[in-house]
């Protein structure tokens, strides 16, 4: 009997709140019913900010899914902060019952966060979200807050930042779209927030930048974000990225490392205004930048390829505290490089055309041991000349002085002097400079120590003059010629080819010293050869159309014959004086003057 009576009450208890569920369902499925659990939803968000919600409509099954529209979260003076058009949550009632805030299958359609800095300094969800206030009571434990295939579409974020002055920075983020398969906001054994992130697209402002595909892993604990995206995709960039952000000290402190397969300049144009905006490459990085401000970037690989640039290599660099840049490793192949590539980055370049070749080194930008064999094209003459330098050692970059040789090797030198001729027009020689030394100071005040070798290749009967010795060089307003020389041979037919108002021909040898500016040059020479010898000592000026001849000496055994043409059989010796003018800019005309 009793076992009767207990199955009839159950029986009927069950009856009652399958009918009052039942009933509560019928409810929620109105109208009236939804509205009531819309009221209760707004008054449950409003105990938990400081600010105004606002919930237009809400749907769903209410027992397995939510589904509100018109979501608005504003701050205390109105303005919005957290706007969603449609929102959308999937959920089990034991989960909630036993305080697991676990959620499936969320989806939000146009949301936009707004988060604006305040003249405190202070964010608007800081204070929206009472995150300022102090925390009264013991401490709880982190419920589980996890979120499962969250959808989102068509979001925006606005971020207004402030500035020096009282500006305002705005930066803006449109079309977002999110694909998480996890988010995990908040678990009872971990401070992290973690995203399990499949795709991320969206349009960055400033700076300008486009993001078609992202996907990894991301964590979000104290001060620090991590990050591992296996795929970071631009619209001609596939690249992966990996490292931290730490923003607790003094300075934001950053350890990424890029791997990008292919990467295109036109993707970063408006992060880094100065690059190319045309071509690409591959690029493998890691980039430190320290609490202390010092920063290190290893260019692990590279290679690029814009206009007619091609170069490879690899480059480590580090900047110090306060500044100063220092190259710990270098080692590039320029196949080639296009001079008017390097124009954003120099103020003015007084080359133009292409440089082929390799250059490797490491030191201070002051103090860099470099070792480099390059060919430069010289588009800026007529004939287009390659200019050839093979050196290694130690030279200064930048500051007033833009280049210092503070003890360079020149193994080989091979300079047209079309190209010598840009930078101290007063040399109007003929043909081919070859230079094997060293060269010290800065380059429009250097000196050679050395041997200089001149020829025409395309004439080698004309033979070579060579001279072994100091030659400094000033390049100002006024050039400046001091040179301390022997010449194992000079060539006068290699003059006569630059010079042909000169008379003369055959080869001397012997020491010669040459100082002052171009215009009006000392010279001292004591020369030898076949034909006797000759010494003497005067000025020769070089000016625009013209160069004058002012000297005397002595002859010892010369025959006039074997240096000049129609001069007779002879051997003169004694005293000569000479004052000439010898034109450059008509070749036919006669040199004048009296001997």
């Amino acid at each position: 009997m009793r076992r009767r009576i207990l199955l009839v009450v159950g029986g009927a208890l069950l009856a009652l709140v399958l009918a009052g569920a039942a009933f509560g369902a019928a409810l929620l499925a109105t109208a009236p019913g939804r509205d009531a659990v819309r009221r209760y939803a707004v008054r449950a968000l409003q105990d938990q900010i400081d600010g105004s919600v606002s919930i237009g409509a809400i749907g769903g099954s209410l027992w397995r899914t939510v589904e509100a529209r018109d979501v608005l979260l504003a701050t205390r003076d109105g303005r919005p902060a957290i706007r969603v058009g449609r929102l959308r949550v999937g959920f089990a009632l034991s989960d909630l019952v036993r305080k697991r805030y676990v959620f499936r299958s969320v989806e939000l359609v146009r949301p936009t966060l707004v988060l604006e800095q305040g003249a405190d300094g202070r964010w608007n969800v800081e204070h929206l979200f009472k995150l300022l206030e102090p925390k009264h009571g013991p401490p709880g434990s982190r419920p589980l807050v996890d979120l499962w295939g969250v959808r989102l579409r068509d979001g925006t974020l606005i971020l207004r930042q402030r500035a020096g002055g009282g500006r305002v920075r705005e930066r803006t983020v449109l079309g977002l779209d999110l694909d998480l398969a996890r988010l995990r906001a908040s678990h009872p054994d971990s401070a992290a927030i973690v995203a399990e992130v499949d795709r991320l697209a969206g349009r960055l402002s400033d700076p300008a930048l486009v993001v078609t595909k992202a996907g990894g892993d991301v964590a979000l604990e104290g001060d620090s974000l991590r990050f591992d995206l296996d795929h970071f995709e631009l619209p001609g960039t596939r690249a992966a990225l990996a490292g931290r952000v730490r923003w607790g000290g003094a300075r934001t402190a950053l350890d990424l490392s890029v791997n990008a397969r292919r990467f295109s300049f036109a993707d970063l144009a408006g992060a880094a205004p100065t690059l190319p905006r045309t071509g690409g490459g591959r690029l493998v990085l890691r980039a430190r930048l320290l609490e202390s401000g010092a920063a290190e970037y290893d260019v692990r690989e590279f290679a690029i390829e814009t206009g007619r640039t091609a170069a490879s290599g690899r480059v480590r660099v580090t900047t110090g505290e306060r500044g100063g840049l220092s190259i710990r490793a270098m080692d590039v192949a320029l196949v080639p490089l296009d001079f008017a590539a390097l124009a954003p980055f120099v103020d003015s370049l007084p080359v133009r055309g292409l440089v082929r070749g390799r250059v490797r080194g490491a030191g201070a930008l002051a103090d860099l041991a470099v070792d480099a064999d390059l060919a430069f094209t010289d588009e800026a003459v007529q004939s287009r000349p390659t200019n050839v330098v093979i050196g290694r050692g130690r030279l200064g970059l930048g500051g007033q002085e833009q280049l210092v040789f503070h003890r360079l090797v020149l193994q080989r030198g091979e300079f047209d002097l079309g190209t010598v001729r840009r930078f101290a027009p007063v040399v109007s020689l003929l043909g081919r400079l070859a230079a094997a030394g060293t060269l010290t100071g800065p380059w429009r005040n250097a000196t050679f120590e050395g041997t200089l070798r001149h020829l025409m290749p395309a004439e080698p009967a004309l033979g070579v003059s060579i001279v072994r010795g100091t030659v400094h060089l000033a390049l100002a307003d006024t050039v400046r010629i001091d040179a301390d020389v022997t010449a194992d041979s000079l060539s006068f037919d290699l003059l006569a080819r630059s010079y042909p108002a000169i008379p003369l021909k055959g080869m001397v040898a012997g020491p010669v010293h040459v100082h002052g500016p171009a215009r009006a040059l000392e010279l001292d020479a004591s020369l030898a050869g076949p034909a006797g010898a000759f010494a003497g000592r005067g000025a020769v000026g070089a000016g625009d159309s013209v160069v004058t001849v002012r000297g005397a000496g002595t002859v010892q055994g010369v025959d006039a014959r074997a240096h000049v043409a129609a001069a007779p059989p002879t051997v003169l010796s004694g005293a000569w004086a000479a004052e000439l003018t010898v034109p450059l800019a008509d070749a036919g005309a006669p040199t004048t003057g009296t001997v």
